[in-house]
């Protein structure tokens, strides 16, 4: 019966152990995954700043002036 007891105990013991192993990974994990994620937002989030400032100016363009521009520079 002591035993029986006894290995009772153990198992609860690695049960425990088990337990508290899993929620660390899984905090762990989520960490990691949040930090990528929050890293992954802010560059793309600077990528599009640029794009969007490449694109107003691409529209900014007048085509009609720099044509004339140029058209003046070689007379």
């Amino acid at each position: 019966m002591k035993a029986s007891v006894e290995m009772s105990r153990v198992v609860k013991g690695l049960e425990e152990q088990i337990n508290s192993f899993e929620r660390r990974k899984l905090h762990d994990l989520k960490s990691v995954l949040l930090d990528f994620v929050t890293i992954e937002l802010r560059f793309h989030t600077k990528a599009f700043e640029l794009l969007t400032k490449a694109h107003q100016d691409i529209v900014s363009i007048d085509e009609f002036k720099d044509l004339s521009y140029i058209m003046y520079k070689c007379s």
